[in-house]
């Protein structure tokens, strides 16, 4: 009889604190929710183009179209965070496969992109069902800060000059390897060994 008491005390004991996790569970979405207040949460901003850099830019049809995606997913309060993040990897995607302009056709600006797309992917395929404001504005801050780091290396991109970029890539070329080097003139020559050492 003592075995099947302490048996039953032991699922009596188990069963009490699985609903003791339930209800702390439960509690923990809710601080979560109260946690980070809307009015307290500091977003970041989006990088200042001049007027040329803006004209420049606008040109640009898809990155003009996925910027004011990600504009108006941060001025979105509330609304399905699903359909945000669909419209937004449509919006990557066709920039993406687009022909990016000579002077953004570099690897910093395509690094920064990959880091905005894992964020949005990341946001995508973890939110929770209800979508909490702790974790909107989480993923939110992380999205806006990315994709602020991609505006500031496009500005750098624009600020940069192709000329200087071309000299820098070629001067660290060897001097053997360079195409407009013409060839040693020693090269040709035979030297007597002979004569040098006597």
């Amino acid at each position: 009889m003592d075995k099947y008491s302490f048996l039953t005390i032991f699922v009596l004991l188990l069963l009490g604190c699985k609903g003791d996790k339930d209800k702390n569970s439960e509690a923990t979405e809710a601080e979560l929710d109260s946690e980070i207040p809307e009015e307290k949460v500091k977003l970041p901003e989006f990088w200042q183009f001049d007027q040329a850099e803006q004209e420049e830019l606008a040109s640009w049809e898809e990155y003009a179209a996925f910027s004011t995606a990600i504009k108006d997913y941060a001025a979105e309060k509330e609304g399905d965070l699903m359909m945000q993040m669909d419209n937004i990897l449509e919006k990557k995607k066709q920039l993406s496969d687009s022909v990016f302009p000579a002077k953004f056709d570099h690897p910093s600006i395509k690094s920064r992109l990959s880091v905005v797309h894992t964020f949005l992917l990341q946001t995508r395929l973890e939110a929770p069902e209800p979508v909490t404001a702790a974790f909107r504005y989480q993923q939110k801050s992380k999205i806006l800060s990315s994709f602020y780091n991609l505006e500031q290396q496009l500005d750098e991109r624009m600020q940069a000059n192709l000329a200087d970029e071309y000299i820098d890539e070629t001067s660290n070329i060897p001097l053997g390897k360079r195409d407009s080097l013409v060839t040693d003139s020693i090269e040709g020559e035979e030297i007597d060994t002979l004569s040098v050492i006597e």
